[in-house]
């Protein structure tokens, strides 16, 4: 067991010195240094509760015109060891001044906001009354500024003793969400292979121990920064850690409050599914929807993998076109049930989450055009929360980039200034108005979404100029990962997707629609996912932690113990089948075998 002991010593050192090397980056609020006028335009949002000295808000304003920010989270200087350990492991400073799509993190006492970031976010003075409720205003009030947000250490800010605890429970719960109680077993196992590691070899086993214990001070001490409990956590840090986890462990299981924000959300859904899943299908299609062959074959059915949302969804293939289709398509209302909570509400800050994991994506996607054409006015459809318009803007900053999604998502991506123009509604019945504006129109994983993708298509043609662009997109149906994993591939991406096109098919309805292939790319938007979330959403079939939603079960103790034990024994084979991708990335990335294929099409005749 020495060998474990001497790896646990090196991650201890390295840790310290990533910690000590982040705490250092932030600025501390200098009394001294205030203004004789405060000014008007900034805000100072608080939680319920927190004391402050009267000169916190002047040494704060003149911090965020020094360095010109409009958001300035602010970091009690005197907080408990754990909570600024948690916070130091989790939030790099280094990371959020170059990356746009990090998350913006609180520690729940005092924000400062200029008033345009204040009255563009739309903020709600709710938002700060529950520590989960101010998590999400300093996610998103990181969207409103994403190159003028930051740090601060703040010696005026008070803290309460007391609920010193009840802090560090909920900053574990909201920065580890949704896998928190995963991260608490991993951090029992560790504690008991420590203990034990020093019971088989007290030597490395109690060297191990004493670094664990020294790692707060050599972290910390002589920072911005002064813990109130740095020495007595120091002293006593494995057995607070060993007594604290049956708390933090009991409060992640039972999801009191989640089940309590869940409990009128229930209701609604419970109404919605009244009638069964029935009323959300349309009839079945006798004939393929592209070429109408009656020669249709059933390939796969899948469940809701995603949201865990009842309901069975069926794909057919046509024998003669060999098109995909989701086959009966859900109904209007189907639309409506399988689409809520999914990117605004509930799901909306995983998908943010998701959306900005990619950002490599969005980068190949603006560069397609390089050498071809320099678009002047650029429409993406289906832009969601903004997230390509935000990174493309960076590639083509002459371009004016407009977005247009169903969801109202898309309009506080235009007040973030992620985009400069929103448009919120359906494609097709917007078009009509926006004829001839746009040079491209990039459709990107939107029209396998659609329930006519001609339609959608000589919509296309319509706001594109002569000569415009378009660039889509899709799913491969082609690609081997997709027999070989069956149900669980994931572009397959039920209830949502709707129609899955090879090349063939999609170069016959350009052609229809009035575009020419320019060319066609299998390479840049391959994502190396595939097994990874195959292996998520077995995790998730096999834990069922659905009773969290207001559309599943009612919390129980023998669910809640299900989910627990299988996550917590296969949560391993997520990362594990993430790198198996990696490794096989390259054989993938190649034509017919990639899970996405990217077209670029010229608009060579208008369709009337």
């Amino acid at each position: 067991m020495s060998w474990i002991s001497g790896i646990m010593i090196l991650f201890f050192l390295l840790q310290a010195v990533v910690i000590r090397y982040r705490l250092r980056a932030y600025d501390r609020l200098d009394s001294s240094d205030t203004l004789p006028h405060p000014s008007p335009e900034y805000r100072l949002l608080s939680a319920p509760g927190v004391v402050f000295d009267s000169d916190l808000f002047s040494a704060a304003v003149s911090l965020m015109q020094k360095h010109k920010l409009d958001v300035l989270e602010l970091i009690p200087a005197y907080l408990s060891c754990r909570a600024l350990l948690l916070f130091a492991v989790i939030v790099d400073p280094i990371r959020l001044r170059s990356d746009i799509f990090s998350k913006g993190r609180t520690l729940f006492h005092a924000t400062m906001v200029s008033d345009d970031v204040f009255r563009r976010a739309r903020v709600r003075e709710e938002e700060l009354a529950a520590p989960r409720s101010y998590d999400f205003l300093a996610i998103r009030l990181r969207r409103f500024a994403v190159h003028s947000s930051g740090y601060a250490v703040a010696p005026q800010i008070h803290v309460d003793r007391k609920k010193a605890f009840v802090i560090e429970k909920e900053l574990f719960s909201s920065y580890t969400a949704p896998f928190s109680f995963v991260f608490a077993f991993l951090q029992f196992v560790f504690l008991i292979i420590m203990i034990a590691a020093a019971a088989v070899n007290p030597l490395w086993g109690l060297s191990a121990i004493a670094v664990y214990h020294i790692q707060p001070v050599f972290a910390i001490a002589g920072s911005r920064f002064s813990p109130f409990d740095l020495w007595k956590y120091s002293f006593l840090r494995l057995p607070i850690e060993l007594f604290s986890l049956p708390a933090l462990m009991r409060q992640i299981s039972t999801g009191k409050e989640e089940v309590a924000r869940m409990k009128e959300k229930r209701e609604i859904y419970r109404a919605l599914i009244s009638e069964g899943t029935d009323p959300f299908f349309e009839p079945a299609q006798k004939i393929c929807p592209l070429c109408h062959s009656e020669n249709i074959v059933r390939i796969i059915r899948v469940p809701d993998l995603l949201q865990g949302k009842p309901g069975i969804f069926t794909l057919d293939r046509c024998g003669k076109c060999g098109h995909i289709f989701q086959n009966p398509r859900l109904s209007l209302r189907g639309l409506e049930y399988y689409y809520k909570d999914f990117y605004e509400g509930i799901g909306e800050e995983s998908i943010n989450y998701l959306f900005g994991y990619v950002s490599k994506l969005y980068i190949s996607r603006a560069r397609a055009l390089c050498g071809i054409h320099t678009p002047v006015r650029w429409l993406d459809i289906g832009a969601g929360l903004g997230h390509f318009c935000a990174v493309a803007k960076s590639i083509w900053p002459d371009t004016v980039f407009e977005g247009l999604d169903m969801n109202e998502s898309i309009e506080e991506a235009e007040r973030a200034r992620w985009l400069d123009r929103a448009i919120c509604g359906q494609f097709p019945e917007l078009s009509g108005s926006l004829k001839g504006r746009y040079d491209i129109v990039s459709m990107y994983q939107y029209l396998e979404h659609t329930r006519d993708p001609r339609v959608d298509l000589n919509a296309a043609n319509k706001v594109l100029c002569d000569g415009g662009y378009l660039a889509v997109e899709i799913p491969n149906p082609e690609c081997p990962m997709a027999r070989i994993l069956g149900k669980y591939w994931h572009p397959w991406f039920q209830p949502q997707h709707q129609h899955f096109f090879t090349l063939s098919n999609l170069d016959k309805l350009l052609k229809e629609a009035g575009f020419t292939i320019v060319n066609y790319d299998y390479v840049s938007p391959h994502q190396a996912v595939d097994l990874g979330w195959t292996a998520y959403f077995l995790l998730f079939r096999l834990g069922n932690p659905t009773y969290r939603l207001p559309w599943g079960p009612e919390p129980k103790w023998y669910r809640i113990l299900r989910t627990w034990l299988v996550y917590c024994l296969g949560f391993w084979t997520v990362p594990a089948a993430f790198m198996m991708d990696a490794s096989i990335a390259s054989f993938l990335r190649k034509p017919r075998r990639s899970n996405n294929y990217r077209v670029l099409a010229r608009k060579t005749s208008s369709y009337e």
